[in-house]
Parts: structure tokens; sequence; C-alpha cells
């Protein structure tokens, strides 16, 4: 017969932007973008998938057309020095009139995930595509890439696509972290768009 363990995770989720300075007449709106979640599973003693908890708690945070982008910033900032000098710039305009771009994806330095539907994403970093079984996905995810990223960054930074167009802002900023302790130099990104009774939602999935 076995043993089972039954386990019940309840939270609620706010975007970290709600942390922050939010006007007035913001405020009220905020209830729309709060998720309380309730994870109940019941597992084998012996498990031969990852739990809830294994995986980690996620990144939840609202993006806007420009999505976001994965990176450890002092070695971006350091190779966009290198390239492009000391002055401020609009990295948005930059990655799309220079070859910039393609030397940041090939030095293994920058996960770019822009033009999404813009309200609050789920950011998790997941080992191995098995971890699929214990987080929200679609069969079909609306977009799905591939990118080489430096097998030494393990924990880079979250960061809203707006902070592009005043690089290098971004880097005195207290930001999110995801974990990619998987192998290779390879991170498979796909982005899960998901309906819910009210509003709409997403839930963007990460693996290396």
């Amino acid at each position: 017969m076995g043993r089972y363990v039954l386990v019940v995770d309840v939270h609620l989720d706010v975007p970290l932007k709600a942390s922050g300075h939010i006007p007035e007449h913001v405020k009220p709106l905020l209830q729309y973008s709060e998720i309380f979640n309730f994870n109940i599973r019941l597992e084998s003693e012996i498990l031969s998938t990852p739990s809830y908890n294994e995986v980690g708690h996620p990144i939840y945070e609202g993006y806007g057309q420009l999505g976001f982008f994965i990176a450890d910033l002092d070695k971006m900032d350091d190779y966009m020095r290198l390239r492009l000098g000391h002055n401020r710039l609009n990295l948005k305009d930059a990655l799309c009139e220079t070859e910039i771009a393609n030397e940041l994806f090939g030095e293994g330095l920058l996960v770019l995930v822009w033009g999404m539907i813009p309200w609050q994403y789920y950011v998790y970093g997941l080992d191995s595509p098995k971890d699929i079984a214990v987080v929200p996905s679609l069969n079909n995810p609306q977009f799905q890439g591939s990118y080489k990223f430096r097998s030494d960054i393990k924990r880079p930074s979250v960061v809203p696509g707006e902070f592009l167009l005043n690089w290098p802002e971004c880097l005195s900023l207290d930001l999110p972290k995801v974990a990619l302790e998987g192998e290779g130099e390879q991170v498979a990104v796909q982005v899960h768009v998901i309906g819910f009774h009210v509003v709409g939602g997403a839930l963007a999935r990460i693996s290396q």
C-alpha cells in the first residue's frame, strides 16, 4: 500500500512592485493582481519527482510590453562598458539597431523575453524539464525559446524590461534573483498565459 503525506500550502502573492511606492489612485486596483494560492498535494514518502517546495517559490511581478530580461548585471555591465563605453544609454534601441544583442546572446550574458501581454507573471527557475510536473503550465506555451547562458551564472537577476530604456540604472536596485542550478550552457524559456475567473493572469516558466 505504501505511506503518503498530505501537504497543504497557503499563501497570498502580491507583485513585488506593490511593496514600493504606489500612488494612491492605483492602490485600490492592487486587489486585481493579488493571487491567493492553495497548493494541495498527496505525495509518496519516496518521491520520484521534485515537490513544489524543492522547486522554490517563484518571483511574482508585473511586466509590460518590454517584458523582462535575465542577467548577471555586473557581468553584463562589464561587457557593455567594454563595447559601448561608460555612458548611459537606451539599451532597448541599441539591442534593436546594433549587433550588441547578438554579442550578448553569443557570450551567454542575456536572456531577453519581451513583446509580452502586460500583466502579472510568475517566473520559476527549474533545474530540468521534469520539474514542470510541480508548477502550473499549459501543453502549448504561447512562447518558447532557447538561449546560451554561462554555466557559472547560477543566481541571475530578473529585471523588468523598462530598465533597458535607461541602462545601467538597474544596477543600483535590489532586484529579485532566480536560481538556475541545472547543467550546461543552455536555458529554455517558456511563457504560459492562463485565464482566471475575473481577470487575466500569466505564468512564466524558466528551465536550465
